[in-house]
Order: structure tokens, then sequence, then C-alpha cells
């Protein structure tokens, strides 16, 4: 009983002993935190614990999912795309796959082939120079592709001129494993203009090997700092050419 008398008789003074002003559990005493907020955590010194950061991947993904449509005479065709792609400093790499919703030549749709891109881009001074190659896997249905695998290394040059005016040369050469429809290269070159922060247009004259000729217009505009959207359209000026292909794309960086 004794006992049991003593240890009331101390709980007052262990009780004012310790001093909790923002009841956060620790003593003010040592409590590097006076006002914490009642629901934070704290550590033993009283201050609120630092959520633990998530080391993200360093650069940036790109997806982009669009549509397209080509006309020539009496054929068309319908498709959708599918762009992944991930830049990480002056390097570019990207998977691109597509599907015919409908082709008039077989009157049905299909898979496409994929193709797997990668490039890396050199400033000199207000010169940038980018060398790319690109792979083509025979992924599409044996209505839509050679079933063969393709090589185009590609080199781009973009100078600008100015903060907002740049002119850009782009040759490319596709090394065909099929003997099908032979070897082939294409040539663009045009320039562009920055018409707002957002808003970007360009124009180019287009050839290939086998006489092909084309008048093109691409523009970009940027809704935010993570979603885009893109439109190209190409014309062909003779009769090699197709008569009109028209793409539009939106794509989101994260």
């Amino acid at each position: 009983m004794k006992k049991y008398i003593l240890a009331l008789a101390t709980l007052p003074l262990a009780a004012f002993g310790f001093t909790d002003s923002d009841l956060d559990g620790v003593d003010d005493s040592v409590d590097r935190c006076p006002r914490t907020p009642f629901f934070v955590k704290v550590d033993r010194y009283g201050c609120p614990l630092q959520p633990v950061k998530k080391k993200k991947i360093p650069g940036k993904f790109y997806l982009k999912v669009g549509t397209a449509y080509t006309k020539d005479n009496d054929y068309n065709n319908t498709l959708t795309n599918l762009t992944l792609g991930y830049s990480y400093n002056r390097f570019y790499f990207s998977i691109r796959t597509k599907y015919y919703i409908y082709d008039s030549a077989r009157s049905k749709g299909g898979l496409g082939d994929t193709y797997l891109f990668g490039s890396y881009t050199f400033k000199i001074e207000k010169l940038l120079a980018t060398p790319g190659l690109s792979v083509k896997i025979p992924t599409a249905d044996s209505d839509f592709g050679t079933g063969k695998v393709d090589f185009i290394p590609s080199l781009t040059l973009d100078y600008y001129l100015t903060k907002r005016l740049d002119a850009f040369f782009y040759y490319g050469y596709i090394f065909r494993g099929s003997d099908q429809y032979g070897d082939n290269y294409t040539v663009s070159f045009g320039a562009g203009y920055r018409f707002s922060k957002p808003f970007y247009m360009s124009g180019s004259f287009d050839f290939d090997k086998n006489g092909s000729n084309y008048l093109s217009l691409f523009g970009i505009y940027r809704f935010t700092s993570k979603y885009y959207t893109t439109l190209n359209y190409s014309y062909g000026i003779n009769d090699k050419a197709t008569d009109h292909y028209i793409s539009l794309k939106l794509g989101v960086k994260f």
C-alpha cells in the first residue's frame, strides 16, 4: 500500500518533468521544431520527417498516337500509328508501329511494319547535325510488307538563321532486304519559322531516287509543356508521286 501511494505521489512530478507543447511526443527541451502541426510525423528531434524522394529516370519519354490518310488516283488507305520515344542528353531512341484500318488495293486492313530508330545530335554553333539509323522490323501481315529487314541510315542538318527561323536538310538511304523494289534514297530541304513559343511551321521540297517529287508542310503546336500535336501534309507534284498524304498526331512528354 505504501508503494502504491509513493507511486501516485511521484507521478505528477514525472508528468510535470516532461513538457510537450505541440503534442508531437518530443520533449520541448530537445524539440528543434516546437510548433509542428499535430498530425505531422516527426523524427527524434521533433522535426517533420522528409518524404522519401523517388529516383527519377533521367531523360524524357514521348508517346505519340496518330492517324494518316493517303490518296492517289483510285487508291487510298487509312492507318493508325503509335510511337514511343526516349531522349537523354543528345541521344534519341524510338519504336514506331502502324496498323492499316483500310487499304483499297487489298479491300481490308492489317498490321504494318515496326521501325526502331536511334540518333545523336551534334551542335556546332548554330548548326545541329543529327546522324541516325532506322531499322525496319518485318511485323506486317503478308499483304502489307515484304517480310524483310530494311536499314535506313540518315543525316539531318538544321541551321538556325535567327532565333525563330531555321533551314534544314535531310538525306536518308534505304537498304532494302527485298529485291522486289530495290534500294532507294529520299532527300528533303526546306525552312521553318516559330511564330510563337508554342507554334512552329515548316515547308519543304522532297524527292527520292524513283523520281517522286513532293511539297510538304509540317506544323507543331504545344498546348502545354507536356502535351502537343503535329500535322503533316504532302502533295505530289508529278505523276510518280502519291497525290495526297496527311497525318495528325497527338503527343505527350513525361
